[in-house]
């Protein structure tokens, strides 16, 4: 049996055994990984949908930060800066020749500069979208996007929430999801703090904080939508 495990930089393998090496462990079940480094939550539904095509017995989609905005970027078209470390399916910039990047609030323009495109970006990003409520909604309509390829695969997706927990931003006219979507409470950095694991200089977490993450509170979460 296999699962699909998508998510960020934290779905990684990067920083050692990631959750889904363990997930898999307790599951009993192969994870196939889709990790987009920096990426935002519309990168993953491409490799949300190569994962389907597969037929996994399950997908498990770990949601990263809603104000990482991911558009496309010909210039990634081909590949990208990152594709010399990264096979396809974690390539945090380039998929299925298709180019993306994500947007931050402090280092575009100095990227552009490198592309030969001169721009003062940064400020009005800064100020003017990544503060923007539109962040939130567009994380949904990933996740809407996901849920509906899994749906029309007739495979189960489970979701997770690395930064923060979903109450804190599925805007409130969207609250029907809670019973539409399986959505796991919490986030895995409350169960870092609360539990008092530190991350390495980076914040990433090493090996042994992703075990205790996945022992100590997603493994129950996943079993009990799965068992369900």
């Amino acid at each position: 049996m296999k699962f699909g495990a998508i998510g960020c930089s934290h779905t990684s393998q990067g920083y050692g055994e990631p959750w889904p090496i363990h997930l898999g462990k307790t599951l009993e079940m192969e994870p196939i990984i889709a990790s987009s480094s920096g990426a935002g939550n519309s990168m993953f539904i491409e490799k949300c949908r190569r994962i389907a095509d597969s037929e996994p017995n399950l997908i498990v989609v770990q949601i990263t930060e809603p104000t990482r905005i991911t558009t496309g970027l010909a210039s990634f078209d081909l590949s990208s800066h990152t594709s010399d470390y990264n096979s396809e399916l974690n390539d945090g910039g380039h998929f299925e020749n298709t180019g993306y990047y994500t947007w931050n609030t402090f280092s575009n323009d100095p990227l552009f500069s490198k592309l030969g495109h001169k721009t003062k970006i940064d400020d009005f990003w800064r100020k003017e979208v990544s503060t923007s409520n539109w962040c939130y909604i567009n994380t949904v309509h990933s996740m809407l996007a996901m849920q509906y390829i899994c749906d029309n695969k007739k495979i189960p997706v489970i979701f997770f929430s690395w930064f923060l927990p979903f109450e804190n931003f599925i805007p409130t006219k969207y609250n029907w999801l809670n019973d539409s979507m399986n959505l796991v409470r919490g986030c895995a950095n409350d169960f870092f703090k609360d539990n008092q694991i530190k991350s390495l200089p980076d914040n990433h977490y090493g090996s042994d904080a992703h075990r205790q993450l996945v022992d100590g509170w997603l493994s129950r979460q996943i079993r009990k939508y799965v068992l369900e």
